[in-house]
C-alpha cells in the first residue's frame, strides 16, 4: 500500500494505514484471521475480542484432481500467478536453467499461467525470457477461479519461489492448498507462515528461493526416483482430503458467525 510513495511520505502513509487498521479493529466485534502470522496487531491490541483462525482451504467443487505418473525422461514445471521478481518468476527460471545443465538429456517443459501487472514487471519478464530462452515453454493467461486447477492439470510439479521478506514470511500462500488438492507435489519458498501451519515434507520441499542448485536437486530427486514422486503426489491429495479442505472447517465458520 505504501509502495507508490517515496521517503519520507511512505512513513507518513504507513502510520496512517496503521491507524486506520486500529480503528477498524476497534469498531469490529469479532476477528477472522487467515493465519496465525497475521494476528498482529489487532489480536494484541484488542485481546478480549472473539477471534478464530480460518485458513483458505479449497471447496471440492473447485478442484480438478490430476495425480500423474512421471513420464520417462520428461518433467513439466509449473509457475502460476504474477510474473514479477518479488513473486519469484526469476528464481523459477534460474532453477529450471540449473536443472537443464545438471540433466542435459532431460526434456523440460515450462508451464506458466498468469501475467505481469505492472510495466516494470513486463520488462523484467521479457528480460528473463530472453536470458534463458527455454525451448519448450507454454504461457497461458490467468485462469478464472472456477477453472484454475484445470489450467495446470498437465503440470508435474508446482512452484512458488517468492522472495523472502517480512510480508511474505507472514502470508500463507493460498495456492499451496489448491496444488495439494490437485495431487501436485510442490517446491515452495521456506516461509515462516508455511512452517507454522502445514508440514509439506510429505508432498514437497521448502527451499531457499535464491538457491537454484538446491532447487534443481529437489527436482532431480523426483526424476531419478519416480516412486518418491508418486508417493508425494498421493500424499498431497490425501492431506487435502483429510485436513486441508473447506468441508473440514465450514462449521467453525458458520458457528462463529451465528454465535457472535
Amino acid at each position: 500500500m505504501i509502495e507508490p510513495f517515496s521517503f519520507p511520505l511512505n512513513i507518513f502513509h504507513a502510520f496512517k494505514f496503521f491507524l486506520i487498521q486500529l480503528y477498524a479493529g476497534f469498531i469490529s466485534t469479532n476477528y477472522i484471521f487467515g493465519e496465525d502470522t497475521k494476528k498482529f496487531p489487532l489480536a494484541y491490541f484488542f485481546p478480549f475480542k472473539k477471534k478464530i483462525v480460518l485458513p483458505y482451504y479449497p471447496d471440492d467443487i473447485y478442484i480438478h484432481p490430476n495425480i500423474k505418473a512421471l513420464q520417462e525422461n520428461t518433467i513439466t514445471l509449473c509457475y502460476t500467478g504474477q510474473f514479477s521478481a518479488e513473486k519469484g518468476i526469476g528464481n523459477f527460471f534460474a532453477a529450471a536453467d540449473c536443472l537443464r545443465k545438471k540433466k542435459p538429456g532431460l526434456h523440460i517443459r515450462i508451464l506458466l499461467i498468469g501475467g505481469a501487472r505492472k510495466e516494470r514487471d513486463e520488462r523484467y519478464f521479457a528480460e528473463q525470457l530472453e536470458k534463458y530462452r527455454f525451448e519448450n515453454i507454454k504461457i497461458g493467461k490467468s485462469a478464472s477461479f472456477e477453472t484454475f486447477t484445470e489450467a495446470y492439470a498437465e503440470a508435474d510439479i508446482c512452484f512458488d519461489l517468492r522472495t523472502k521478506n517480512y510480508e511474505n514470511h507472514h502470508c500463507l500462500p493460498i495456492k499451496l492448498f489448491y496444488y495439494a488438492a490437485s495431487g501436485k507435489p510442490v517446491i515452495y519458498t521456506d516461509l515462516k507462515a508455511i512452517r507454522q501451519h502445514i508440514d509439506v515434507s510429505g508432498f514437497g520441499f521448502l527451499v531457499d528461493p535464491e538457491d537454484p542448485e538446491t532447487i534443481a536437486d529437489c527436482i532431480v530427486k523426483y526424476v531419478e526416483n519416480p516412486e518418491l514422486y508418486t508417493n508425494h503426489a498421493k500424499n498431497a491429495r490425501l492431506a487435502y482430503e483429510q485436513t486441508y479442505n473447506w468441508a473440514a472447517i465450514k462449521d467453525v465458520f458458520v458457528n462463529f458467525i451465528a454465535n457472535p
